[in-house]
């Protein structure tokens, strides 16, 4: 890291075997509770290193969670589950539904890139992957109101698995340059703990 008169500059990467102490600083409120990862990009703030505040940062971002968990008290818990996702997968024949738990959200995948403007973070890629599902998510974070501005599609995987599995000679294309029967989109905003979702 680098100190001018008026600003911090930290760029670089880090891989982190238990990311849920690394993201402290910047979300405490996250709900990620496990996880692997590397984080990499160029982050500034205004002062010295001491006065670091995710409410002040600009810059870029790049994240990628290996074998996660979100805890059923966190913010992407619980906007999964206001879009009643729980309800529409458990309807799909053979699903397994061991990855949405009392226990909150397991996940084998969450990447994405972010722009950074003063702490509020823009993302146009943000991708979770679980054995239960496929969530894409474009829009804001806002670090300093503690808000977000999310338009949402979200995949039940294993329906593709099972319909393609049907109908091997016919294939992915089927069901769509994505390969996915289900595409269930949203629009979530407001407050990190008490999310509006609506249906797009």
């Amino acid at each position: 890291s680098q100190a001018d008169q008026n600003r911090t500059r930290l760029e670089g990467s880090l891989k982190a075997e238990h990311l849920a102490n690394t993201l402290k600083p910047f979300a405490a409120n996250s709900g990620l509770h496990e996880g692997k990862a590397q984080i990499s990009g160029a982050l500034d703030w205004p002062g010295q290193p001491a006065d670091f505040d995710p409410a002040q940062l600009s810059g870029t971002l790049n994240l990628q969670v290996q074998d996660g968990r979100f805890t059923e008290i966190s913010p992407v818990t619980k906007l999964l589950g206001v879009t009643n996702l729980a309800r529409v997968l458990r309807d799909i024949a053979t699903f397994d539904f061991r990855d949405f738990t009392g226990e909150g959200l397991f996940f084998h995948q969450l990447r994405g890139n972010f722009s950074l403007d003063q702490g509020l973070a823009r993302t146009q890629d943000l991708e979770l992957k679980s054995g239960a599902m496929r969530v894409l998510a474009e829009g804001n974070i806002n670090l300093k109101a503690r808000d977000l501005d999310l338009d949402l599609k979200v995949q039940p995987l294993q329906t593709v698995d099972l319909l393609i599995a049907r109908f091997p000679l016919l294939g992915r294309a089927l069901f769509g340059e994505d390969g996915a029967v289900l595409n269930l989109r949203y629009h979530a905003s407001g407050p990190w703990q008490a999310l509006k979702i609506e249906s797009k």
